[in-house]
């Protein structure tokens, strides 16, 4: 996992969380923003975007093409902000596997494929 920092007066304002992804359907490898954070005295003044921005430049450094992002139905502000970054809105259901369902999962899984 990569992460990058966006600093302000010496002190950490925020971050964006980034790991490889390659993406089939649009045939290019880049990254996916595990997770984008802001702290709310500095939303608004652009920091989201530079992270962003950085986050673009950093996959396009290491070869990628794009930047693939899910967030949450209900999560309003984060939908206005990636509105405006987005060029592709896909209609996609994510899925999570937790808690006593990823170790009965993993459990079954043993020792790998073999």
């Amino acid at each position: 996992m990569t992460v990058l920092i966006a600093i302000h007066a010496g002190s950490p304002v925020g971050y964006v969380g980034l790991l490889p992804s390659v993406e089939t359907s649009h045939a290019s490898a880049g990254l996916y923003v595990s997770d984008l954070y802001v702290d709310e005295r500095y939303r608004g003044r652009g920091v989201g975007q530079r992270l962003m921005a950085a986050a673009a430049s950093h996959a396009r450094m290491l070869g990628g093409r794009h930047l693939w992002l899910t967030m949450m139905p209900q999560n309003n502000a984060a939908d206005r902000f990636y509105r405006r970054l987005a060029d592709i809105r896909e209609p996609v259901i994510a899925f999570a596997v937790t808690g006593q369902t990823f170790d009965e999962l993993a459990e079954a899984g043993g020792d790998g494929i073999g």
